[in-house]
């Protein structure tokens, strides 16, 4: 039978694994467990107010966690802009604000995971992708359900397109695609 072997060290043989069901067989600390995934690539545009969180069409319900010592990365790319102003985005568990899925309080700044600025190019060239790989150390038994949320200076948004959004092949007319991904680690 087979041997499987990491650093040198057996991890397990063919006869344990065929001896042993998946459900019952102990793998080593660090496996990733499950990975979750979303995506939006519709074309968007629309008025909000101005630093103000609004929810994105990324959000995903994990199943129920491995381990209670199951971890979470979560990565992932938004494409927003607005005008000539800035964005944000940040990843919520539920509606919670988790510190180590944002930036350090300092002062009355706000949190986020990340943050851009478009200014200085045409309304043609102006399409950002704010990305982020993040973690999260739930200590749950239970399903999680983390989300994406997006802030702009101005009151005018595009998700996914550009400004001006010209109907042509030219690059810069393109529609992009945000996505979420999720991957559970014990």
């Amino acid at each position: 039978m087979a041997t499987l072997s990491v650093g040198g060290t057996q991890v397990f043989d063919g006869a344990t694994l065929q001896a042993a069901s998946l459900t019952s067989a102990t793998f080593p600390a660090g496996i990733c467990r499950n990975v979750y995934y979303d995506s939006d690539g519709a074309p968007q545009t629309g008025s909000v107010t101005a630093n103000t969180w609004y929810d994105s069409n990324l959000s995903i319900t994990t199943g129920t966690p491995a381990s209670i010592n199951s971890k979470y990365v979560i990565q992932g790319h938004f494409h927003l802009m607005d005008g000539n102003n800035c964005g944000a985005v940040r990843i919520l568990r539920g509606t919670t604000e988790v510190g180590t899925m944002v930036g350090a309080a300092t002062g009355s700044r706000g949190r986020v995971s990340a943050v851009t600025s478009w200014q200085g190019f045409d309304s043609n060239q102006r399409a950002p992708i704010l990305s982020f790989t993040v973690y999260d150390d739930p200590d749950s038994t239970v399903a999680l359900t983390y989300k994406l949320q997006y802030m702009t200076e101005g009151t005018t948004y595009y998700i996914n397109r550009n400004e001006g959004y010209a109907d042509n092949a030219i690059s810069y007319s393109s529609v992009a695609i945000s996505t979420l991904v999720i991957s559970e680690i014990s």
